[in-house]
């Protein structure tokens, strides 16, 4: 593939922005083709990938107690694991209660 075929292939594909690590051949590319260019700082993108993971443990641990939930009340368990994340103390009735009503 010649550099004007992949510039075309690159401008149908790219509707937003190209996203990469920043490399020069990239900037040169997505310049090139008048596409807009986001780098990514890597290490930045590491750290947020074990937080994801880390916190995907947590919730998978945390589920395995009620044996699996049904999908239409999924989003009420992921609003409580949230809610015990977001207290590390245990949960009193009274600060459940001011979350649960909003």
């Amino acid at each position: 593939m010649n550099a004007q075929a992949f510039r075309d292939w690159l401008q149908g594909l790219c509707r937003l922005a190209v996203c990469t690590d920043g490399a020069a051949a990239y900037r040169a590319v997505a310049k090139a083709a008048d596409i807009p260019h986001e780098s990514i700082n890597l290490v930045a993108g590491i750290r947020a990938k074990q937080h994801v993971n880390a916190y995907d443990a947590r919730l998978k641990q945390w589920i395995l107690r009620f044996h699996g939930v049904a999908t239409k009340y999924l989003p009420n368990y992921l609003g409580w694991r949230r809610l015990l994340e977001l207290h590390q103390n245990p949960l009193n009735l009274q600060t459940f209660l001011i979350h649960a009503m909003g």
